[in-house]
């Protein structure tokens, strides 16, 4: 029984360490994306309009 209760709480816990917590991603705001204040140890997705102009 002590078994099966390890291993239950090991699972939640392996579980709870996988689970991603919503982030709030920046946003562009008149066509600025400020990135100042951000850690860039992850990719962060790009919310909004977007359009790209080669040059």
């Amino acid at each position: 029984m002590r078994r099966k209760i390890f291993i239950f709480l090991l699972l939640v816990n392996f579980i709870n360490s996988c689970a991603t917590h919503e982030q709030n991603p920046p946003k562009a705001q008149g066509g600025v994306l400020s990135l100042s204040s951000e850690s860039l140890r992850y990719p962060l997705p790009l919310v909004g309009e977007w359009d790209f102009y080669y040059n």
